[in-house]
């Protein structure tokens, strides 16, 4: 589609996007840089992907992605012609999220990063986000702020800090497969709102839930130099806000109870965090077993039915890893672990994979790396078919590891906190963890497997 014809159809349907609620009202004005006006956001990625070197099939798809884009911007014109301009950012933001996934899915590593550098060169600093509009009904007095889309700011904040963090590919593997966990979060939640199966009262505790959980989890795969890069970027961005962006949340310091602070010193205090509403695909459950504590027992089954429990293991360290096929990191480390089993099996150490709900189910959240690979796996609803996606993944991914099923209420994996994520753990010869990670990285796994044959 020629540039031109693109950019008017997109600028006539922002038109009415942006109309007000109330007959006559002007069109919400855009911020003074035009950075987070809805006409200047597409273009800008527009011109962005323009600029790429693209085959003509790559060009094609693109070009398909936007026109997409164009018909979902004007299907919902009509249904937000009286809704506030939060709902219609919300809207244009989903959209554009969704656009922006599947240009990446498009793209080679190297287009990837090319276009997230035009993109960084194109962005002008950020200012006041898009006011509200004047109808007097949507207004909140200068002493009770709107805080309706502060999360939702912040949610986009935190992908705009990532997006300018050095990280290395492994990180940026994780830190993409998070992203699109907590879009798909934030994308299934306001359907939910629009649906009425959630109340809009609700939405900003569960948008909140959702933010708070990437964080932990981003803790585990940013270093703490990273993190406070990250915590850096995203106060230069905030906006409106007279305290700084909350850090990256203290794993040991949500061990405490939330009633006592986490340290006695009162110069270094980690205040508590607050009892959040658990996003909609994200359950709250105890912590991950720390380092040195007992490894939670387990007896489970392999789907040919041998049974396989901790206590089997208990003269050989075990390496003890959780996932599922619709899981890209999992994917992409199966061949590594295979090949660290073979390395290590004849040192004594044992490898066991936990095949636990599927991350990425059809119908839920199916993340763009599993449209592009045409990997569509519905959730299991009983143990026969769970059995079946580990015997498929087995096969699939050449996997030299034995493979248990958990059971259909997660129990091993809750009680491993494993929580919409890839973890592995170490477990030594006396049953107590030794070692573990949120996300599977095989150089850190191996170097933890040879400290751990160390010791005496």
């Amino acid at each position: 589609m020629p540039n031109f014809i693109r950019s008017y159809l997109i600028a006539a349907i922002i038109v009415a996007l942006t109309i007000t609620i109330r007959p006559g009202n002007a069109q919400t004005p855009p911020s003074a840089d035009g950075s987070r006006n809805p006409m200047a956001l597409l273009n800008r990625y527009q011109q962005a992907a323009d600029q790429l070197d693209l085959t003509p099939d790559q060009r094609r798809q693109i070009d398909g992605f936007f026109k997409q884009a164009i018909d979902d911007l004007r299907n919902a014109a009509p249904d937000l012609q009286n809704a506030s301009a939060d709902e219609k950012a919300a809207k244009f933001r989903e959209i554009l999220s969704d656009l922006r996934d599947q240009v990446g899915g498009a793209l080679n590593d190297e287009q990837k990063q090319t276009l997230k550098d035009k993109l960084q060169s194109l962005r002008r600093p950020t200012s006041a986000p898009i006011e509200p509009t004047s109808q007097p009904s949507l207004k909140t007095s200068a002493s009770q702020p709107d805080n309706r889309a502060k999360t939702g700011t912040a949610l986009d904040r935190l992908r705009s800090g990532l997006d300018q963090i050095s990280l290395t590919a492994d990180q940026k593997q994780k830190v993409d497969s998070l992203l699109e966990t907590m879009q798909g979060e934030v994308k299934q939640l306001r359907e939910q709102v629009r649906g009425g199966t959630v109340q809009r009262s609700d939405l900003k505790e569960k948008l909140a839930a959702i933010l708070e959980d990437t964080r932990a989890k981003l803790r585990e795969i940013l270093t703490a130099d990273q993190q406070q890069h990250l915590r850096s970027l995203m106060q230069n961005q905030s906006v409106g806000s007279d305290a700084p962006p909350r850090p990256l949340p203290n794993r040991a310091a949500s061990r405490q109870p939330t009633t006592a602070p986490a340290h006695s010193n009162t110069a270094s205090k980690v205040e508590p965090s607050p009892q959040l509403t658990a996003s909609p695909t994200t359950q709250i459950q105890a912590p991950a077993p720390e380092v040195g504590e007992p490894a939670p027992d387990f007896n489970l089954r392999m789907s040919n039915g041998n049974a396989v429990s901790l206590t089997s293991n208990s003269r050989h360290v075990l390496v003890l890893v959780f996932g599922s096929y619709s899981a890209p990191v999992f994917r992409d480390h199966a061949a590594a672990l295979s090949q660290l089993r073979e390395k290590y099996s004849s040192r004594g150490v044992q490898f066991l994979v936990v095949y636990t709900k599927e991350q990425h189910p059809a119908g839920g959240w199916e993340v763009q790396r599993n449209k592009v690979q045409n990997i569509s796996i519905p959730p299991a609803t009983t143990l026969t078919q769970r059995n079946a996606m580990a015997d498929q993944m087995h096969e699939q991914l050449h996997l030299d590891v034995p493979i248990v099923v958990d059971s259909m209420d997660d129990a091993t994996a809750k009680a491993y906190g494993v929580n919409d994520t890839v973890p592995a753990y170490i477990i030594d010869r006396s049953g107590k963890i030794a070692f573990r990670q949120s996300w599977l990285e095989m150089d850190a796994l191996q170097q933890a497997l040879d400290d751990v044959l160390a010791r005496p």
